[in-house]
């Protein structure tokens, strides 16, 4: 009776110190930002240079297992674009984003790039519209994420 006594105070007080106990990884994470946007891109098809100024708000929740990260992303961002030269113009473009990703990414690959997609919509020539491309970098061991380049595509419509 006394040797087991001996052993629970033994295993209390290990658990206590931290020598024992859950496993210290987690199986999971979420990285919830707002990210601030102020790009200046040039729209080829027009020839406009723009400084898009807003956010994205974006969420990741990350499953870690043995040999892998899984994550979904969500990202839900809003722009205002005003053209700076040739003439400047005031909120010609607006640029809006709701988007969602699911993709699993091999265990060592510790940092990853992803892209996501705003349409920029031009008010005053639709026919000039743009795609703005976000470059983002998820560091799965330090749980962070952060913008690293933005481009922009050209989108003629008819």
């Amino acid at each position: 009776m006394r040797a087991r006594g001996l052993i629970v105070a033994l295993l209390v007080l290990l658990l206590s110190a931290g020598f024992i106990g859950p496993s210290s990884a987690d199986t999971s994470f979420t990285i919830d930002t707002t990210l601030p946007f102020d790009e200046i891109v040039t729209n080829t098809c027009s020839g406009e240079t723009i400084e898009f100024i807003g956010q994205d708000h974006i969420v990741i929740a990350v499953d870690v297992s043995t040999d892998s990260y899984h994550f979904k992303l969500h990202a839900n961002g809003q722009l205002t674009g005003d053209v700076l030269a040739p003439i400047p113009q005031l909120g010609v473009y607006s640029a809006n984003q709701t988007e969602d990703q699911e993709q699993t990414v091999s265990m060592g690959n510790d940092i990853y790039n992803l892209v996501t997609t705003f349409v920029a919509v031009n008010h005053v020539n639709p026919k000039v519209n743009m795609k703005l491309m976000t470059e983002l970098q998820i560091n799965f061991n330090a749980k962070t994420l952060v913008k690293s380049h933005t481009n922009a595509q050209c989108e003629v419509l008819p």
